[in-house]
């Protein structure tokens, strides 16, 4: 899972990258070997995650209040709502307390 955050990520900073140049946003990147000014401010820290899955839910206040719980939580490349929970136990218990929730372990449950 390490390996696609971090493809995420490389692939927000070109998304960012392309939005400055078609706005005419002038770039930091100097020579081949800069790097771009989203990466100076940047901060990353490691954390320990158990599971990464999709979630979804007919009820939005639902949603909403899984949200407000201070669970990590953010969206995959397509926008689809993603939580990443860092133990087993959390898992079932985040799955127990919020039963208007689905719950997905892989990304076709859409198709």
């Amino acid at each position: 899972m390490g390996e696609g955050v971090a493809q995420a990520l490389r692939q927000s900073v070109q998304r960012s990258e392309r939005s400055s140049v078609r706005s005419g946003s002038s770039s930091s990147r100097s020579s081949n070997t800069a790097y771009p000014r989203i990466w100076s401010s940047l901060s990353l820290e490691p954390i320990s995650l158990y599971k990464a899955c999709w979630i979804e839910s007919d009820d939005p206040e639902e949603l909403e209040n899984f949200e407000a719980q201070g669970t990590i939580h953010g969206q995959d490349l397509v926008g689809r709502d993603v939580y990443l929970a860092d133990s087993g136990y959390v898992l079932t218990m985040a799955q127990r307390d919020f039963p208007k929730i689905r719950f997905h372990f892989t990304s076709e449950f859409g198709k």
